[in-house]
């Protein structure tokens, strides 16, 4: 299908560039093309539908822990039935700061990026903000003293630039480079290995496939516009067997016109405050209806910051609320 898409186009004098053809997640193929060869790529026999790359974001804006486990008999304190040592979890975000620590040892970071250039002519990257929301996230999960789930293993992937902005491609995508290791873990911690891979929904299907083991845990802290595609992708992973938990959005809204949120088979979490009532931040706040199958503490959250090794920030949004269930 692909062949036969560029020897169409460069008949009628057009150029196409194929970026990436799935082997794993899904029955597509992403490609650069001019919009005048729509028709002609919709008239290919194996073609269903065609879908333009759009944008994902970020969802951000400790009584938290008291809230989603409380002990018998002990107002405000935390105590899981176990550590969720056995459970791993797939952070696709912005970069994690892993010298932190509240999460060093824990997080294992790939180094390939599969994200847009950011906005703006002035803008300098700086790590720490690039780190921010993606450390945020995974001290919620697992971080050592403000974590969920404080023995579980986390992977990131890096879909999100330093801004908290990704591709629909680009959280789809999932292709091996070079062998990395894991940073070294506390003594009587399990030690992760695993090869260095563009991030994606497609690297965590031929991660089952590679190396079958207790059905993982998907964490996806971002929303964009309603995208068939990405929704197809997460369907197909929990086919497989993967738990996959999404942010509802910042956008007091429905749910519904929003993606991965709109896909039935994730896990949609919407964002409470201390007062168990639907956060909102001003003009904005948790997206709501059908498709948000639960609410999670999501307002004012004690985490991690990327400013330094030590340092700790509060954040707001469904993007916490949802690191809460997926811990």
């Amino acid at each position: 299908t692909v062949r036969r898409l560029q020897a169409r186009a460069a008949r009628r004098g057009y150029l196409t560039e194929v970026l990436h053809v799935f082997r794993h997640l899904l029955p597509a193929f992403v490609v650069k093309m001019s919009s005048d060869v729509l028709d002609t790529a919709l008239k290919l026999p194996h073609v269903e539908y065609v879908e333009e790359d759009s944008y994902v974001f970020a969802q951000s804006i400790p009584w938290n822990l008291g809230r989603i486990v409380p002990a018998p008999g002990e107002a405000g304190a935390y105590s899981p039935p176990n550590k969720g040592e056995l459970v791993e979890i797939y952070l696709l975000d912005t970069g994690v700061q892993s010298t932190h620590r509240e999460i060093e040892g824990r997080v294992l970071v790939t180094d390939f990026e599969s994200v847009p250039e950011e906005d703006g002519t002035r803008f300098h990257r700086q790590a720490s903000k690039c780190d921010s929301h993606g450390t945020h996230m995974a001290g919620v999960v697992s971080g050592r003293d403000a974590g969920v789930a404080r023995g579980t293993n986390v992977r990131s992937l890096r879909v999100l630039n330093c801004q908290g902005k990704g591709t629909v491609s680009g959280t789809l995508l999932g292709e091996p480079r070079c062998s990395e290791e894991a940073p070294p873990r506390p003594a009587g911690s399990s030690l992760l290995t695993l090869l260095s891979l563009s991030p994606g929904l497609e690297f965590i299907n031929a991660s089952l496939e590679a190396r079958p083991s207790a059905p993982p845990v998907a964490l996806l802290p971002f929303a964009g516009a309603y995208s068939r595609v990405l929704n197809a992708g997460c369907r197909r992973l929990a086919e497989a067997g993967v738990v996959l938990i999404a942010a509802a959005g910042n956008y007091k809204d429905d749910a519904c016109l929003y993606s991965p949120a709109s896909e039935p088979e994730v896990i949609t979490v919407g964002a409470t405050n201390s007062q168990d009532q639907p956060v909102s931040m001003g003009s904005l706040g948790t997206n709501f209806g059908r498709c948000v199958d639960v609410f999670a503490p999501g307002d004012d959250i004690i985490g991690a910051s990327s400013d330094c090794s030590t340092c700790f920030t509060s954040q707001s949004g469904t993007s916490q609320a949802a690191a809460h269930v997926a811990g």
